[in-house]
Formats: C-alpha cells, sequence, structure tokens
C-alpha cells in the first residue's frame, strides 16, 4: 500500500490521490488503445496456414503482436483502476492470451510423418472404414509443438513508459500538500 506522510516542524506533507487515480486511468486506457492497435495492425511475417480454398492466414512472428484473426484477443482487453488510487490493472482476458504472450509448449504432434497417416478406405483403431480426409493415427502425436512468445501489452508499456512515468511524478507533485499542525503554547 502506498501512503506517504512526512512530518516537517510545524506541520506535514500528505498526498491527495486525486490526480494520481486520473493518471492511472488514462494511463491505463493509452496502454490498451496503443495494444489494441498493434494487435489489429499486426502485418504477420510467421507461418502461413491454409484455411481452406483460397483462404491463407499468415501468424505473427516470434517476439512480434500476435496477429489479430477473429478481433476476440483486441476487443478482451480490460483497464481496472484500483479502488484506493494506487495503479490500474490492465487485462488480456482471452483465455489463450497468456500462451501468446509467454509463449507455451504441448499439443498437437507431428502431422508431417506419412507413416502414422491412414488413408481413406482403410480402417482405424476400431474398424471403422474411413472415407475422404485422411485420419491421423494415435502414435502420430508424438512431438511437442512450441509456440514462442509473441507480447503484447509489454510492448506497449515499453513504449509509453517514459510519458507515464513523467505524468505519475507530476500527479505526484499536484497531490502533495502542507498541513500545518496545531501549535499548543507551553507554559
Amino acid at each position: 500500500m502506498f501512503r506517504l506522510q512526512v512530518t516537517v516542524g510545524a506541520g506535514k506533507l500528505e498526498l491527495d490521490k486525486r490526480y494520481l487515480r486520473g493518471v492511472f486511468r488514462s494511463a491505463g486506457n493509452e496502454i490498451a488503445a496503443l495494444t489494441r492497435s498493434m494487435i489489429r495492425h499486426a502485418a504477420g511475417g510467421g507461418r502461413k496456414y491454409w484455411l481452406g480454398p483460397g483462404h491463407t492466414y499468415q501468424a505473427s512472428a516470434p517476439g512480434q503482436p500476435p496477429v489479430s484473426r477473429t478481433g476476440s484477443l483486441d476487443s478482451h482487453i480490460v483497464v481496472r483502476p484500483f479502488k484506493n488510487g494506487e495503479g490500474v490493472a490492465i487485462r488480456e482476458t482471452t483465455f489463450y492470451a497468456l500462451f501468446l504472450a509467454k509463449g507455451a509448449h504441448g499439443g498437437g504432434g507431428n502431422t508431417q510423418d506419412r507413416r502414422n497417416i491412414l488413408l481413406a478406405g482403410e480402417t482405424d483403431a476400431r474398424g471403422r472404414v474411413l472415407r475422404g480426409r485422411n485420419r491421423l493415427k494415435g502414435s502420430a502425436i508424438s512431438r511437442t509443438r512450441v509456440l514462442l512468445p509473441r507480447p503484447s501489452l509489454e510492448l506497449a508499456l515499453e513504449q509509453r513508459e517514459a510519458s507515464i512515468e513523467a505524468r505519475v511524478k507530476e500527479a505526484i507533485m499536484q497531490g502533495l500538500k502542507f498541513k500545518r499542525l496545531g501549535v499548543r503554547a507551553k507554559v
């Protein structure tokens, strides 16, 4: 908890948090807006995925903000100033946001290993005859996938860190008030 009170001779300095609360609220909204913009305007540069006839999607490169495909990631950024006025919480609330920001391991398998693919017309483990698309055998899930980090909030905060720091210092200076203490005469 941030509390500032300094006693100076016949008075004390106190911090009025109204200015600080406003700065944190505006800084949080600024970071969220910059993060949304970075996600919406990300150019890709990573792996290309085939989504269907005539449709491809290029993911972001590691270290770059994620590319917006459905709009869910950038529309679920929440800004909540602390009630006591001493900070702000900025969160990406989609379930996969942390996977993108910090990276992830696991899932999937080696779909390039042709020995582990059942062809149409073959039978699967349950004896069913496969039709249409090829299916993966259970042993095809062998290798672990690795998703390298694609941060967005961290990049936005790094870009605005200096300006936010200056505004917080200014708000603290504006919020400092000197209160005189009642002087009691000693007899």
